[in-house]
């Protein structure tokens, strides 16, 4: 027991002197001895200085540490000639960093995307071949003992059923026209557009095109409608104008002449409008022009023009199989024994299909029309012989990464160094000035609180500090020793010396931290790559104002579109908005029945065609110019994107002249 307590005092006593001797080295602990052993201002300083060294230095590396720990740096990677797959997956991973240039820029359309039209089975149907078209022939045993009407089903159907063959084909032949000159347009791309772009852009040209197509011609044949009616040409069936006869009772004689025909069922007059309509059916031979079909056919109008009534009719009949039994029954209506019997294959054709159609049976023919008989597009793009056709050598991406440890462990190491070198020089002066002007300050403090101090002496006091304050700075700089040792202290001539060496170390170390500047700064050579991320417009444009030579801003998209930063608005003539060219003023002006109303009518007629032609061409225009694209491998500045938008405003300009 009692060795135990022996044991247990021994130890505390040990215990104590080591913690004793710690805590006295760590009070002690100095990294800037002096060279004298003896010298307690000096140890004194070295001991702080020392404390402010580590202070400093923890600090320093615990901000850095933190700051390192949680930034990243941006790894670029670069992979040379990915193939597809390899672009694909590195897109998925990496696509806002991921940049593969193109080795070729452009490539025909014909070469990634394909498009053919799947037309409305009208065009292909057995109603547009001969044997139907016999159904309307010289079909009659006596012609002189046959007489129908004009507009009966029998006579206007081999108009209607031959422009609609004429329609069908023209349709054909503009497609297949503009596919040709569609194929040979060129994709630009500057760097490879991953699956889904590529997907987007091809439907966009694709939609555009057909779009574009279509337009173009509906618009010619509304301009070719709109010149038959505002001349009045006379149809062969005379189904827009009616003959009439006046007597001139100062001449004894009789006037010929044609006016527009006014059809009955809803007071329309062609003169004035193409949409004017009359049911087509069978007629009794003793029927007038004036008379109602006996049995109609559904679906089927007389219009002014064998055009307008092809346009403005349906299809319904001929998609019901009664129907068309009707029609095929009804051949010898009022004339049986008088024609001849009607083709086998006419009388046995069928019924239009509807299946896979997106047309209604009852859709007039002007709505299939205008989309040129076109059910849908068969439209594909491929991606494989795109990328095959780009064909980019390389493909960089960038990774941000949080800073190794081993990368930070080197920037602490390099840091320590760097403020450890400083620190060594300047804490043991800093501290030694800090110590030597303490109690001066203090002294000062005391001096002011003194109370039998008179303001003149505290005048003369402050009026001399400065002299004397800068007198003393000026002898510490001739003095400064940074080489100070124990045989300075004896001997003048090294301490002599050892000013001599610091004057020079100082001079040469500011001469070489200017030849640093220099190097470093306007004078040096060395290339800067400097990269701005997503730039502003504002920023692009004072790099512009900048005149960098070595300026670069390379566009995400090449081609452009004119619709994107370019429209146009125009003015039209007021005659084109007045009320001289509206419908109801020809009416009104026809009702009058004289010579100068009739004529006043027909130049306003034109003129309002004229208006309405000029419409539709520059609508038209509007919508091809919009897709044209503005191709630019680098940002434009803004006189050069003004200059290109001039350029563009002279040929508008000489377009439109």
């Amino acid at each position: 027991m009692i060795s135990i307590k022996v044991f247990f005092v021994t130890f505390l006593g040990e215990t104590q002197t080591v913690t004793a001797h710690v805590h006295r080295t760590i009070h002690n602990f100095n990294l800037f001895p002096s060279d004298k052993k003896n010298d307690l201002e000096k140890e004194r300083i070295g001991i702080i200085a020392t404390r402010l060294y580590i202070f400093l230095t923890l600090v320093g590396l615990i901000i850095l540490g933190f700051y390192t720990s949680f930034s990243k740096r941006g790894h670029t990677f670069t992979v040379e000639w990915p193939s597809l797959l390899q672009f694909e997956e590195l897109h998925s991973m990496h696509s806002s960093t991921l940049n593969c240039p193109c080795s070729r820029f452009s490539m025909s359309y014909a070469r990634i995307m394909s498009l053919s039209p799947r037309y409305h089975s009208i065009c292909s149907s057995e109603y547009l071949e001969e044997h139907w078209l016999s159904y309307f022939g010289q079909v009659e045993l006596d012609i002189e003992s046959i007489l129908l009407l004009s507009t009966d089903f029998r006579i206007t159907g081999q108009s209607f059923f031959d422009l609609m063959r004429i329609l069908c084909e023209t349709s054909r032949e503009t497609i297949e026209n503009a596919l040709r000159v569609f194929r040979s347009n060129r994709l630009v791309t500057m760097n490879a557009l991953s699956r889904s772009q590529f997907n987007i852009e091809t439907m966009t040209r694709m939609k555009q095109f057909e779009k574009r197509t279509i337009t173009s011609f509906v618009d010619l044949i509304k301009l070719v409608r709109s010149s038959i009616q505002t001349n009045q040409l006379a149809d062969e069936a005379w189904t827009n104008v009616e003959p009439s006869s006046q007597y001139n009772n100062e001449t004894s004689k009789w006037s010929f002449r044609f006016r527009s025909r006014a059809f009955r069922t809803n007071s329309c007059s062609c003169a004035v409008s193409n949409q004017c309509t009359h049911p087509v059916g069978f007629y009794f031979q003793t029927d007038t022009s004036r008379s109602q079909p006996n049995i109609t056919v559904p679906g089927l109008v007389l219009g002014c023009y064998t055009i307008d009534s092809l346009l403005l009719s349906t299809l319904e009949c001929f998609y019901d199989k009664q129907c068309v039994k009707l029609v095929v029954d009804n051949y010898d209506f009022d004339v049986v024994g008088l024609v001849r019997p009607l083709n086998s294959h006419a009388v046995q054709i069928e019924p239009l299909r509807n299946e896979n159609s997106r047309f209604y049976p009852n859709t007039t023919i002007n709505e299939i029309f205008s989309q040129l008989f076109v059910e849908d597009w068969i439209n594909s793009s491929n991606f494989t012989s795109y990328y095959t056709r780009c064909e980019p050598t390389q493909c960089t991406y960038t990774i941000g990464k949080h800073i190794s440890l081993t990368y930070m462990l080197t920037m602490m190491l390099g840091f320590y160094g760097g403020l450890s070198a400083i620190l060594e020089i300047v804490l043991p002066s800093i501290v030694k000035v800090i110590l030597q002007q303490w109690p001066k300050r203090k002294k000062r403090i005391q001096l002011n609180n003194f109370n039998n101090i008179t303001t003149d002496t505290i005048m003369d006091s402050s009026s001399k500090e400065p002299s004397h304050s800068s007198k003393n700075i000026s002898e510490k700089l001739l003095s400064l020793n940074l080489f100070e040792s124990e045989r300075s202290s004896t001997e003048k001539r090294f301490l002599h010396k050892e000013i001599i060496a610091t004057r020079i170390y100082i001079f040469l170390f500011i001469l070489c931290l200017i030849a640093a500047i220099i190097y470093s700064g306007p004078f040096s050579n060395e290339t800067k790559l400097t990269e701005k991320k997503s730039p502003t417009m504002n920023i692009v444009h004072d790099l512009h104002q900048k005149n960098i030579s070595s300026l670069s801003c390379p566009c995400s998209k090449v081609a452009i579109p004119y619709s994107r930063f370019l429209s146009i608005k125009l003015d039209y003539h007021s005659i084109c908005s007045s009320e001289y060219v509206s419908p109801l003023y020809s009416i009104n002006l026809l009702k009058k029945n004289d010579s100068l109303s009739l004529a006043l009518s027909t130049h306003y007629r034109v003129l309002r065609s004229l208006c309405q032609s000029s419409h539709r061409f520059i609508k038209n225009a509007e919508e091809v110019f919009g897709t044209r694209e503005l191709i630019s491998i680098e940002t434009l500045t803004r006189s050069s994107f003004d200059f290109q938008i001039q350029a563009i405003k002279v040929c508008i300009n000489i377009i439109l002249k």
